[in-house]
């Protein structure tokens, strides 16, 4: 490579570091990057790239400077296999060699609460600000560093599975962020977090995506009329879902004003929805299933005068055998003034 062209392949490379600790062979789930990992995993053997990135950083430490994403990768490990304050230090060395560092990502198979909390121990610390960041909730100390993130733009959280969720510590104060998106997954007690982090994003917040049943809580509601700003909502509904809980969910949609919403689930119960009101501003809803059938679909529409979008997307994973139907519910839509798409793949 020529000595012109270096200095901006260095910077596109190491735009981003990543390190990760896991088991060879073992598949990460959901978030399987690398399909070049042995398929028949070795107990015997630990893979972890911290050291000679540590080395990497300390040898050059001008490519630290363009690090603008730090991912950490724990997979395929038990708790004993790992102490947390390794994680810790591996951060804070890290951090010492990239002082530009705005986006965090964090994932880990195992025991996410004692791997997230070593690392936002360490950006507490060392007092970094970040703009972008997809981790774990984790407690106490993820509570202290978001109180402390006043640059934050874009906010991802997942449930630790810890019993101990939300404590009983002073949650009066807002976090002091504008966010323009946020992802609680999996978060269905967390209307605490979600008032602190939209105290002061009511103008700015864009983008959110929550669980039915966490979008649906009285806490919540009251703060959905207040986001004059969004424009997209994402919902994942859970089949756990009673009718009660629908009668909720409709009086959180009649009062979120957004021009494009999205019903996520494996199952949804669309004969539910039949009762929803949808707020006027709602243009365009997507429907996102596992098991879309537009039979079903065309069930919904026929049951319910409560909308007036303009737009439906039903979006299947799998192939299915039943293009009549879809023809059927096309032909639906243009009668009721609705544009349609169906965006899955029909045998």
């Amino acid at each position: 490579m020529s000595k012109t062209l270096l200095p901006f392949a260095q910077r596109i490379l190491f735009r981003s570091v990543s390190f990760e600790i896991g088991r060879y062979g073992v598949r990460r789930g959901p978030r399987n990057r690398d399909d070049g990992y042995d398929s028949d995993p070795d107990p015997d053997i630990l893979v972890t790239n911290d050291k000679p990135l540590r080395r990497t950083l300390r040898a050059a430490p001008h490519l630290g400077a363009h690090c603008r994403l730090l991912s950490v990768e724990v997979f395929g490990l038990e708790l004993e296999e790992l102490d947390d304050s390794y994680v810790g230090m591996i951060v804070r060395d890290v951090l010492a060699g990239c002082p530009n560092i705005t986006q965090l990502d964090v994932w880990t198979q195992k025991d996410p609460e004692l791997i997230a909390e070593q690392v936002y121990k360490q950006f507490s610390e060392a007092g970094r600000q970040l703009e972008e960041l997809e981790g774990y909730y984790s407690g106490l100390e993820c509570w202290n560093f978001l109180l402390q993130s006043r640059m934050l733009l874009h906010l991802t959280l997942n449930n630790a599975d810890t019993p101990t969720f939300i404590q009983s510590w002073d949650r009066s104060e807002p976090f002091p962020f504008s966010l323009t998106s946020l992802t609680l997954r999996y978060v269905d007690d967390g209307a605490p977090i979600f008032i602190a982090a939209t105290a002061n994003a009511t103008s700015t917040l864009q983008h959110l995506e929550l669980t039915a049943g966490l979008f649906a809580l009285l806490d919540v509601r009251m703060t959905l009329s207040s986001l004059t700003a969004l424009s997209h909502l994402t919902l994942h509904v859970e089949e756990s879902l009673t009718r009660q809980d629908f009668k909720a969910l409709s009086l959180s949609l009649s009062v979120c004003a957004t021009p494009s919403l999205d019903l996520s689930g494996t199952k949804l119960p669309l004969s539910l929805f039949a009762e929803a009101r949808f707020h006027p501003s709602l243009a365009a809803l997507r429907i996102i299933e596992h098991d879309t059938q537009a039979l079903n679909v065309i069930r919904w529409l026929c049951g319910s005068n409560n909308f007036n979008f303009q737009e439906l997307t039903v979006w299947y994973a799998r192939g299915v055998k039943e293009a009549r139907e879809i023809s059927a519910l096309g032909a639906l839509c243009e009668r009721k003034g609705l544009q349609f798409a169906w965006s899955g793949h029909v045998l």
